[in-house]
């Protein structure tokens, strides 16, 4: 029995706790020395035990799934850079010199973001293969690794990207200090606000090549992530 059916079952001295099937529409249970606010005696015990199980039923209900369990990652290739579908998927490369680690962020067309790391790094590039992922995804890069001004090392984890191998770009940049590197009150500290919703976004695109290699193999598209 689900948390909704068991609360719903719950009873004491022939009262039933009235729980909606739905959480936005839930019945408040407020508790007054005791009793419910209509006037119906009630355990106070019952109450709580209602109200817990609909918290966790709001919990479960809100909960995503995790990015690493969501999406399916593979070591892929680190040539060529920038993102390659073959008609199955789509594989991602960049090179970076000075990271130490380097997340793939992919946009759904909600614009909810999913973040998995590239797991590869061969010769400075940064790669990896999602199945599933074709023209029209929107993405961008994290790097992680040393940030030290003064000798020109400006890594930022909450600076998104774009692929500099990108064969479309959508968006444009909204001047807000969150796209900035630094502070503009104290220039000398990181900003580590989420540049996300204010820059643009790199796109998966296939060239005329690919595209009549993946129609000779018969292959469509399997297009951006969908918004859930």
């Amino acid at each position: 029995m689900d948390l909704y059916g068991r609360a719903r079952a719950l009873q004491l001295r022939g009262t039933t706790v009235a729980v909606s099937s739905r959480v936005e529409r839930t019945e408040q249970l407020t508790r007054v020395d005791g009793s419910l606010t209509n006037g119906v005696a009630t355990s106070p015990s019952l109450i709580d035990t209602a109200g817990e199980l609909l918290t966790q039923a709001r919990a479960r209900s809100r909960r995503r799934p995790s990015p690493a369990h969501a999406i399916e990652v593979w070591p892929g290739q680190p040539y060529p850079l920038g993102a390659t579908w073959d008609g199955e998927g789509t594989n991602f490369s960049v090179f970076s010199e000075i990271a130490g680690r380097l997340e793939l962020c992919l946009f759904d067309e909600a614009g909810r973001e999913t973040r998995v790391d590239l797991p590869e790094s061969t010769a400075f590039c940064w790669h990896g293969y999602v199945p599933g992922v074709g023209p029209g995804q929107r993405y961008g890069f994290l790097v992680h690794g040393p940030w030290d001004p003064g000798s020109g090392q400006r890594c930022n984890p909450h600076k998104l990207l774009l692929d500099p191998y990108a064969r479309a770009v959508e968006g444009d940049y909204a001047w807000e200090e969150a796209i900035f590197g630094h502070h503009f009150e104290a220039p000398e500290h990181r900003n580590d606000h989420d540049s996300a919703p204010y820059v643009p976004r790199s796109v998966v695109a296939a060239s005329i090549n690919e595209q009549s290699r993946c129609r000779w193999l018969g292959r469509s598209s399997p297009g951006p992530l969908r918004a859930a």
